[in-house]
């Protein structure tokens, strides 16, 4: 195994669990194809997968932010996320269709599924992702000057370092819980747009990822599993499984109180773990890292066009998604200024960037 230089931009270990959370995104998707015995696998994405991506998102933002300023960094960042989402938008059509098909055998009932795609915000399909990620990069600049006032600093300087992680629960609740209230009643005239509702609930994640950032110390201290968070994390877990009887308000509050807590637990497990075992960069680690955007773009796609043309199980339509989208990247989308920009969001005049 060759090692390279790491970029100074870069930090080795959040690359490389940036691009695994990523390859997880495929076989959650395998699963909702039509695999309903692997069902286990969504209990990572309600736990922490999601939060971890928008964690690294905000970790990574942060330099560019303080480097650009606010607005250039929101149309910096808006024109990198734009051309992919969009791209995963004009997939939508044939992808709801592959899906109608490979569920009932015919197109019938093709326009209705559409027509409630349309409807719901979920034509976006795995889009929400990016586009939840463009509402918070708006967000940036405003979430920057809040974490550097001198009030939220000398509100956090009297947290004694053994209620850290007591004090980022109780921060992800308040933005965490509003966000299942408003995804189970439905709040507004027509309902918001699925990726609403998740930047919503995944907004202490992303402004977490800022503040550490400015924050060493917060950051070191993310790498530790929390006694406190594990033991409010079993409860949550407890009051969501056991047959308690919960009202619908107090089950969404356990709900969310469990997504949070459940975060706060494994992402500490996963920094310490890729920081102890995965902190370097070779030339095989910098080519999946490169490729996690093409991978996320044109996974879903590709898992329907293989599972309605080859008889594969769940964990060989998984690899085979995954590993067509890393080939994608480099014989393809890597070559072209125009797919490049659409599929990976990456413009070839552009300068690097941090985020």
């Amino acid at each position: 195994m060759t090692v390279v230089p790491t970029s100074k931009a870069r930090i080795a270990y959040l690359d490389n669990l940036r691009f695994a959370l990523v390859a997880l995104v495929v076989p959650l998707h395998a699963y909702y194809i039509g695999f309903a015995e692997h069902r286990w696998i969504t209990v990572f994405h309600d736990s922490f997968h999601m939060a971890a991506l928008f964690l690294i998102s905000g970790y990574f933002a942060a330099p560019a932010v303080q480097k650009l300023g606010a607005s250039r960094f929101v149309t910096t960042r808006g024109r990198a996320l734009l051309p992919p989402l969009l791209f995963i938008l004009s997939l939508s059509l044939p992808t709801l269709a592959m899906h109608q098909y490979l569920k009932s055998g015919t197109l019938d009932g093709y326009a209705s599924a559409l027509s409630n795609a349309v409807a719901s915000g979920n034509i976006l399909l795995h889009g929400w992702f990016l586009a939840a990620l463009l509402v918070l990069v708006l967000l940036a600049g405003s979430i920057e000057s809040a974490i550097k006032s001198d009030r939220l600093r000398a509100l956090a300087s009297k947290v004694s370092s053994r209620y850290i992680g007591l004090a980022l629960v109780g921060i992800a609740f308040v933005t965490a819980w509003p966000a299942e209230i408003l995804w189970s009643e439905n709040v507004g005239p027509f309902g918001l747009p699925l990726f609403m509702y998740e930047a919503l609930r995944y907004f202490w994640a992303f402004a977490l990822g800022l503040a550490c950032w400015h924050a060493p110390a917060l950051f070191q201290a993310l790498h530790k599993i929390d006694p406190l968070v594990v033991l409010i994390a079993l409860l949550a877990w407890a009051l969501t499984l056991a047959p308690l009887g919960l009202s619908n308000a107090e089950w969404e509050a356990a709900w969310a109180l469990r997504r949070v807590t459940s975060a706060l637990v494994l992402i500490p497990a996963c920094l310490w773990l890729f920081r102890s075992v995965l902190n370097f960069e070779t030339r095989l680690t910098r080519a999946l890292s490169e490729a996690g955007m093409t991978v996320f773009v044109s996974q879903w796609a590709l898992l329907y066009v293989f599972a309605l043309t080859l008889p594969l199980g769940f964990w060989g339509l998984s690899a085979l998604a995954l590993v067509t989208g890393l080939a994608l990247h480099h014989l393809i989308v890597k070559r072209s200024s125009f797919a490049s920009e659409w599929i990976a969001g990456i413009r070839r005049a552009d300068p690097p960037s941090y985020a």
